[in-house]
């Protein structure tokens, strides 16, 4: 609301505590483009006339009209508005048409209804970046990494390899699973098929002659089929007995 250069100058400290204190009160009443109705500020504040003839005469402010209607001429340097936050003054009319018109706004501060692109700090602004923060260069979103690709082996590769490690392993069933499954695990994953071809020589599945589980599998459920049935079979002769006892 008040910039250093303004309440830390000479020309500002040479000012009565009682005219500077009555600077601090209309600059807090004051609208958006710096106008306030200072005898409504003498009055609730206790000032007098005669410290807003001091802000004036030292170029603080500019009293506008009898009714005491003043601009703060240096609003401008304390206060950055943002466009959509910013009200227009019922006093706006009261703008000087250019800057030389008030020669406390030298320095090439322009006025509000020139600059409509001024930020005022505020919840918004602490919001997206915190004070003290230092925020660095924007950068884009790293990409996702691409998804691993299979490897898929070649029959040669998969026998020579298991020639030469000497896996007991059939090479053909081996590349024939995983062949049909891509060469990747259920997870979608590649699969090492090195370390698969290990992995089979240890199992049930891998060396030669053994069945694999799923053939397994199927001739485990035949056989409890086949049990059932010649259950079934015992049992219903067991009731034809009975009823031709009966």
């Amino acid at each position: 609301m008040f910039a250093k250069v303004i309440t830390s100058s000479a020309r500002f400290l040479r000012l009565s505590p009682a005219a500077r204190l009555l600077y601090y009160d209309l600059g807090m009443q004051a609208d958006d483009d710096g106008f306030v109705e200072a005898y409504t500020v003498l009055r609730t504040t206790g000032a007098t006339e005669a410290d807003l003839e001091e802000l004036e005469h030292s170029g603080h402010v500019r009293v506008c009209n009898s009714d005491l209607v003043t601009y703060i001429t240096d609003w401008n340097r304390n206060n950055l508005i943002r466009k959509d936050r910013y009200t227009q003054s019922v006093y706006h009319h009261l703008l000087p048409a250019k800057e030389s018109d008030y020669p406390a706004n030298e320095g090439g501060q322009p006025l509000v209804n020139q600059r409509l692109t001024q930020e005022r700090l505020g919840e918004d602004r602490l919001g997206k970046v915190r004070l003290g923060e230092v925020r660095g260069p924007e950068t884009a979103p790293t990409a996702a990494p691409a998804p691993e690709r299979a490897v898929r082996p070649t029959k040669e590769q998969v026998f020579d390899y298991i020639r030469q490690r000497d896996l007991q392993v059939d090479g053909e069933r081996f590349w024939s699973y995983y062949e049909a499954r891509g060469w990747q695990t259920q997870n979608g994953k590649p699969v090492d098929w090195r370390k698969r071809a290990a992995k089979w020589s240890k199992t049930e599945r891998g060396p030669v002659g053994r069945i694999p589980p799923a053939e397994k599998a199927a001739e485990q459920l035949r056989a409890e089929n086949e049990s059932s049935i010649d259950e079934m079979r015992r049992a219903l002769e067991r009731m034809k007995g009975e009823i031709d006892d009966g």
